[in-house]
């Protein structure tokens, strides 16, 4: 009898942190865990796309349309859909919902102007994105790696932006340093010719 009192706890602790580890969400400076999905307009969106052979930077959004957070942080979404959609950014949103139709009807309903991957009850994302709570959102970087995890929503998406301001230059600073290369270039072309 004592031996089964001094197992069952044991079995216990092992049971927590294993399941602590399905949960445990990337580390920023990580490279994001790859995954392909459904869209809400019958395409395939695929991550690692962004990384190679198209970079982007990617926010992404996990939420449900019965989750009042997500729904109050959708709209600075929207907002920085709109803002840097054309700056080489992708705002990407996957609902939990089940059915995922649910999220998708709900997404046309109000709005969502970016993509929309559904993932039935985030069983695709959930383990590798340590999904315990909703929102949760990610941005990850031209290169695949993750620069930003936050996990819940009670701001005014300020932090998001940032970090989309930290990762897309300016289009202003962009033209500077190439002005500054070219400048240097043709300053030093000068010096030869003399």
């Amino acid at each position: 009898m004592s031996n089964r009192v001094v197992l069952l706890p044991t079995v216990l602790c092992l049971l927590l942190v294993t399941c602590g580890a399905c949960f445990a969400m990337p580390a920023v400076g990580t490279k994001a865990p790859d995954f392909t999905l459904s869209t809400s307009t019958g395409g395939t969106f695929k991550l690692s796309t962004y990384s190679t052979t198209q970079p982007k930077v990617v926010l992404l959004d996990f939420w449900a349309s019965w989750c009042g957070p997500c729904k109050s942080e959708i709209p600075y979404l929207i907002q920085i859909n709109n803002d840097y959609k054309n700056k080489g950014v992708l705002v990407v949103g996957v609902t939990g919902d089940s059915p995922v139709t649910t999220g998708y009807n709900w997404a046309t309903a109000n709005g969502v102007n970016y993509t929309v991957c559904g993932d039935d009850n985030f069983g695709v994302t959930s383990g590798p994105y340590g999904i315990d709570a909703i929102p949760m959102t990610f941005i990850v970087d031209r290169t695949g790696t993750i620069q930003l995890a936050d996990r819940g929503f009670g701001g005014d998406g300020s932090d998001m932006r940032a970090k989309v301001d930290q990762l897309v230059p300016e289009p202003s600073s962009v033209m500077a340093l190439i002005t500054g290369i070219i400048g240097l270039g043709g300053a030093g072309l000068r010096k030869r010719r003399s």
